[in-house]
């Protein structure tokens, strides 16, 4: 089991053998099972992640190091991403800088967040996260955003 940098846990059932993506790994053949996938804590610890390649990044998170090196060791080639049936990818990269919801044209923020509050999302991290999810995906994101716990760390260094 692997616990997310959310507080939720998250069930791999997976034999390595036979998983067909490239987001999780087994990561020890002796002693207990230990589970690493995106986004999941490393070790348990809600202020680490951990890299592919088993190098652990410790919050807060550089810009650099979250969008270099930890990105680019998850990232899946796009002939072996699932949505390459989907569509052409034309382009895949890392970006310039960090993205939050201060970011937005402040008409947008302000519309987008408070459909966020009517969906009952509060004040902080979810708020913010949630504001940028409608903008970009719509109304309906904040639905994912309610009733959920506030998370145990994050990773913002602004």
């Amino acid at each position: 089991m692997c616990t997310s940098s959310w507080g939720r846990a998250a069930t791999a059932s997976v034999p390595r053998s036979t998983a067909p993506i490239s987001m999780s790994r087994w990561a020890s053949a002796v002693g207990p099972p230990r589970c690493v996938v995106l986004l999941a804590n490393a070790d348990g610890k809600v202020n680490q992640i951990e890299a592919q390649d088993g190098a652990v990044l410790t919050s807060p998170f550089s810009f650099e190091l979250l969008y270099g090196h930890y990105g680019n060791s998850w990232r899946v080639p796009s002939n072996q991403s699932m949505l390459s049936p989907c569509a052409s990818l034309s382009s895949a990269g890392i970006p310039k800088k960090p993205f939050f919801a201060n970011d937005l044209n402040p008409q947008l923020a302000k519309g987008n967040r408070a459909i966020c509050m009517q969906a009952g999302v509060k004040e902080g991290p979810l708020l913010d996260a949630c504001t940028i999810d409608v903008a970009v995906i719509g109304g309906g994101a904040a639905k994912v955003f309610a009733g959920m716990p506030a998370p145990v760390a994050v990773g913002d260094t602004r």
